[in-house]
């Protein structure tokens, strides 16, 4: 728990320096808007990999694939080798990415922020 903390404050900090960085290095005039939709852009990246991640590791294209196996040999298509039904029946394991989390709260965040700053200052 720790760690997905460290990790979030990290990406935190990271978005907020790119889009301070961007926003005083590249336009002069209104570097406040700038830096609010940099750092929106930056926080819906970082959402949609972590959802990405979070679907991927979630089995469904496994999920996906196994039904569309099952499907196939029950219709009498058989497309696949017995080296194949081998790899399915073994069950994978899915590995925790440990920065899944950080990504997803650190995207839904910088999203929120942004947009309450612009409701309230625009």
């Amino acid at each position: 728990m720790r760690k997905k903390i460290i990790n979030t404050i990290w990406l935190t900090t990271i978005a907020i320096t790119l889009s301070l960085g961007y926003a005083m290095l590249f336009f002069s005039e209104s570097k406040l808007l700038t830096f609010i939709n940099i750092y929106f852009i930056i926080g819906l990246f970082s959402l949609s990999l972590g959802l990405v991640i979070y679907v991927v590791e979630g089995g469904f294209f496994t999920f996906f694939s196994s039904s569309y196996k099952k499907f196939l040999k029950s219709i009498g298509i058989s497309m696949f080798n017995r080296q194949h039904q081998i790899e399915e029946d073994i069950v994978t394991e899915h590995s925790n990415f440990s920065l899944k989390m950080p990504l997803i709260l650190v995207g839904a965040t910088s999203i929120l922020l942004t947009f309450t700053i612009s409701v309230l200052i625009y």
